[in-house]
């Protein structure tokens, strides 16, 4: 048998030499795998007592109905709606009080006076009032014979539930062009004639006392 060159020894050398080390790289690799096996996917677990935050929801909130500012009374203040009578309750009649004025004490022919009506809580507590113009009327009076009533020509109403602190007040106002009107909305005899008026309020079961004021003539 011939005799190999010293290339050929070096050669086979080198190469047992990169098997010996792929091997060596293979074994490594199953190691490694098989500890990542046992020992789970690496993630720390959470810490004891933690709990995840919560995701803040936005509210809507409600609008109150729109009314009209020339035929519908327009309650304002600064007590929030309440939804329902269920977070506080509702006020009883003796600790609701309502007081009638207008913008002016006297007007010319013409002019619209504006009535106000003040609703006060006048208990030690929080209570609500329902101020809606379906318990909310304006009455004018000339003596004993009416003139005009908001609930004359109104249809339906509606509810405004409110929240009202103890001593606090809110307030509805209603601009009168003068006119007079009746029940039923049936016409009742255009203008009012000029004179001293009395100014009654009615909220629920609640009247106000009269407030005067004058209208001149034609």
């Amino acid at each position: 048998m011939p005799r190999q060159s010293p290339d050929v020894y070096r050669r086979r050398r080198i190469a047992a030499v990169v098997v010996l080390a792929l091997v060596i790289a293979l074994v490594w690799a199953l190691i490694a795998g098989i500890s990542k096996l046992v020992g789970g996917s690496g993630s720390q677990p959470p810490e004891s007592g933690s709990v995840p935050a919560p995701s803040a929801q936005k509210s809507e909130g409600s609008s109150s109905p729109s009314a009209s500012a020339s035929s519908t009374p327009k309650p304002s203040g600064t007590s929030k709606p309440s939804a329902s009578s269920e977070e506080y309750p509702l006020c009883y009649d003796e600790f609701v009080q309502v007081d009638m004025s207008t913008d002016k004490q006297s007007y010319k022919p013409g002019e619209k006076p504006v009535l106000i009506m003040k609703v006060t809580n006048t208990s030690s507590e929080s209570c609500v009032i329902n101020l809606g113009t379906k318990s909310m009327e304006f009455r004018v009076m000339n003596g004993n014979s009416p003139v005009f009533s908001t609930k004359d020509c109104q249809t339906g109403g509606e509810d405004l539930l409110k929240n009202v602190k103890p001593g606090a007040s809110e307030t509805a106002r209603f601009t009168w062009d003068q006119h007079k009107s009746a029940p039923g909305c049936k016409t009742a005899g255009g203008k009012a004639d000029p004179g001293t008026m009395q100014l009654v309020g009615k909220l629920g079961k609640v009247t106000s006392a009269p407030a005067s004021f004058d209208i001149g003539g034609q």
